[in-house]
């Protein structure tokens, strides 16, 4: 299997314990590219059943994306439902968990002030595996050290449904996370055009190279199907699959995104 450029190798990060009943999964220091499914249930009736819908497509770690949850009840409900919903993912996955509120301003459905964002990934972090922070934040570098202080992995991430960046704009982006401390490095642009999507996979393996950190480059929609199947060869050292619902557009299936892996990393 080839290492993008085989002069070097990103840092390995594991996500989970082996002593829990999740286990735990290594990515970056030249593991196969990880595949990660995502939850996106608005109620916990339905949470329970995707559950066990994602991990019977055999995914290698769960996403729990919370927004939906939230989104569900009033502003005043929201911590409590976390808490409650935060239990039972932990109680129910069989596989470490990601958990990542999106924010509207990145695409998500629900929106707080800085100070209730900062609040709700502090409850996730004591719990979950590893935690999503939206990079450009304000506080987000705070947030960085909350999380590793509760024992988690931070996963910062940038989103943009509109458009891609520019190469320059992508850099600094990346340049930012490694600054905050962030264990895994994750980018996720909407592509309109083949250069799009090239323009994410170079960014992607300029950041491993520079940072030696794991990183997750993805280009949404029709022209980004190849940066979600990219894999190790690119320094992809993980990818989003849909098992029951998709959380982005263009999001291929569990089956689909190991098929090509499969392919493009003989």
């Amino acid at each position: 299997m080839l290492n993008p450029c085989d002069d070097f190798i990103p840092t390995e990060v594991t996500i989970g314990h082996a002593s829990t009943p999740r286990g735990m999964l290594k990515i970056g220091g030249g593991a196969p590219t990880a595949v990660i499914s995502p939850l996106m249930s608005a109620s916990l009736e339905s949470l329970t059943t995707e559950i066990a819908d994602v991990a019977g497509a055999q995914p290698d770690l769960i996403e729990w994306r919370v927004d939906p949850l939230l989104a569900s009840v009033q502003a005043s409900e929201r911590e409590g439902l976390l808490r409650t919903g935060l239990k039972l993912v932990m109680d129910q996955s069989p596989l470490p968990l990601l958990a990542t509120i999106r924010t509207a301003t990145e695409g998500g459905l629900v929106d707080f002030s800085d100070a209730q964002y900062a609040d709700f990934l502090a409850i996730l972090a004591t719990f979950a595996d590893a935690v999503d922070l939206e990079i450009c934040r304000p506080g987000a570098f705070d947030i960085v050290e909350e999380i590793h202080e509760a024992g988690s992995i931070a996963v910062a991430s940038h989103h943009d449904f509109a458009r891609t960046p520019s190469a320059v704009d992508m850099d600094r982006v990346f340049a930012l996370m490694a600054k905050a401390g962030a264990d895994v490095l994750k980018v996720a642009y909407m592509t309109h055009r083949p250069e799009d999507a090239l323009r994410i996979m170079d960014a992607q393996v300029k950041a491993s190279r520079t940072y030696t950190l794991p990183v997750i480059g993805i280009g949404m929609g029709e022209f980004g199907a190849i940066t979600r199947i990219c894999g190790q060869t690119f320094a992809n050292a993980a990818t989003f699959a849909s098992a029951s619902s998709s959380s982005a557009p263009g999001q291929l299936s569990v089956e689909e995104t190991r098929r090509g892996l499969v392919t493009l990393q003989r």
